[in-house]
């Protein structure tokens, strides 16, 4: 890892953003997509990056970095930030019900 504790900005190559022109995703393929980018953010195995590991504890990202990530995130899925305590999203599964209720309110918008 290029920093301590799995800090983001690894030299890894980040995953292309996801395709949202199908439609809305399911929880599954927002986990999977979430799984590839956490992996190659902290350049860890996606083995380790399992959908209900939790980011602080399991994976070392300490919550300056799990707000960064969340900003990362929110970007990929063409989402405005917004101010919220990514560390309230203790998995990555919670990360994707957060980003779907998200796309979810900006299509009835």
């Amino acid at each position: 890892m290029s920093e301590e504790n799995g800090a983001p900005g690894g030299t890894g190559a980040e995953p292309a953003a996801p395709d949202l022109s199908a439609g809305m995703p399911t929880t599954e393929q927002v986990v999977a997509d979430l799984r590839e980018f956490y992996a190659a953010t902290l350049e860890y195995p996606a083995e380790m990056v399992a959908p209900d590991a939790d980011i602080e504890s399991d994976l070392g990202v300490d919550s300056m970095q799990q707000s960064e990530l969340l900003i990362r995130v929110v970007a990929r899925y063409g989402l405005e930030p917004e101010e919220v305590n990514a560390g309230f999203y203790l998995t990555l599964t919670d990360v994707a019900d957060y980003l779907i209720g998200r796309l979810k309110s900006a299509e009835h918008a």
